[in-house]
């Protein structure tokens, strides 16, 4: 009877995540949800803040492409923290201050909110876009994005993310696929949650916020806290009576890990920031509608668990339910062939095991003390 009752749950809980929650927040959404107003014709200031560390190879294009932004010059300015980079990142970056780019030199590496937080302090702009050094922006990005500053309630934008599908053979392009899979879902989601209150979180790779939510000692003190900036930056704008808004039509493209034993870092990693963020929640977040009652709940309260839902729903399997589960991991485990990786069902069965073993590696690590807030960058994404 216990068994049975600890395989219904689980399997609805896991079930509600992967599937019920996506087809909830829809029909939600097209019932309660309420359009923003976005203004193509909104010019505020803004100012735009890349966060650096050893990115001699890719900050010079990264510098170009902010200067290419069609905006208004004058209402724009480009602010780079680098983190006391020693490959000379600083030095490619002081060629550009005669073209209005600041260069904001940390004495030591603290991580990646750490350098947020001191451009955003920095930042004179009305509007503070983070964007990373490796991700790249279309070049109407800028106006997209502030265009739905214009609704009042809108306290942040988020963009899309996307892996660019690898040209060179080193990279596992069954991984990058799974990848794309990935962020294609997380958009959609992402699009019903900003209509019905707030998209969950931000990307880090490209997202806005107005300078007045995050230009105090208590905004720095809660970015800084668990080092997962686009997490902390997500619930201090809701906590504050504030929308995240979600740009849709504006894409941000980022390499994909180039292996599964990179992708499992990376991975682990982001869940352990957010799970540190979490310990430490903002009250002022419980009374936030439908975030509160539905999205966050789900998204950062339920999803984390699901490994050990996974581990559940395994032990109490029943004859027929255990052999189907040991057939599904059987199917993942055909992806370690790699003639056999074509094979229908293999890659999304591999890529759901990794992501879900990565999730309960950032447990044990977070159970262990172990902190995130600097870490070695993994190569292929270089994050």
């Amino acid at each position: 009877m216990i068994a049975t009752t600890v395989q219904i749950a689980s399997g609805a809980a896991l079930l509600w995540i992967y599937v019920g929650y996506g087809l909830a927040l829809r029909a939600l959404a097209a019932t309660f949800g309420k359009a923003l107003r976005v203004d193509p014709s909104y010019e505020p200031s803004v100012s735009i803040v890349v966060p650096s560390f050893e990115e001699r190879a890719v900050i010079a294009r990264k510098i170009e492409e902010c200067l290419a932004l069609e905006y208004p010059a004058d209402k724009i300015e480009i602010l780079v923290v680098d983190s006391a980079s020693r490959d000379g990142t600083a030095a490619i970056v002081r060629l550009y201050e005669a073209r209005g780019v600041r260069l904001l030199p940390e004495a030591a590496r603290r991580g990646k909110a750490h350098a947020l937080a001191s451009g955003f302090a920095a930042a004179a702009g009305t509007i503070v876009l983070a964007t990373d050094a490796t991700a790249t922006l279309p070049r109407d990005a800028v106006r997209k994005i502030v265009a739905r500053f214009a609704d009042p309630s809108v306290g942040a934008v988020t963009t899309a993310l996307q892996n660019p599908l690898p040209e060179d053979r080193a990279h596992d392009l069954g991984l990058a696929r799974m990848c794309r899979l990935f962020w294609e879902r997380d958009a959609a989601l992402k699009k019903h949650e900003a209509k019905l209150h707030s998209a969950v979180g931000l990307v880090g790779e490209a997202a806005a916020v107005r300078r007045g939510l995050v230009s105090g000692e208590d905004a720095r003190a809660w970015i800084v806290a668990g080092g997962a900036d686009d997490t902390a930056l997500a619930l201090h704008v809701v906590a504050r009576g504030y929308r995240i808004a979600f740009a849709d039509d504006v894409v941000a493209l980022k390499p994909a890990a180039s292996d599964v034993g990179d992708y499992v870092a990376q991975k682990t990693r982001n869940v352990a920031q957010n799970l540190r963020h979490l310990a430490a929640l903002p009250r002022p977040i419980l009374r936030r509608g439908w975030y509160t009652a539905l999205i966050f709940p789900t998204r950062r309260l339920l999803s984390p668990f699901s490994p050990w839902l996974l581990v559940l729903f395994l032990a109490s399997a029943d004859a027929v339910s255990l052999a189907l589960q040991l057939a599904f991991y059987g199917l993942a485990a055909l992806r370690t062939v790699p003639l056999l990786r074509r094979l229908p069902g293999v890659e999304p069965a591999a890529f759901f095991v990794c992501s879900n073993a990565a999730a309960a590696a950032a447990w044990l690590a977070t159970l262990r003390g172990r902190d995130f807030t600097v870490w070695t960058k993994i190569a292929s994404t270089r994050c």
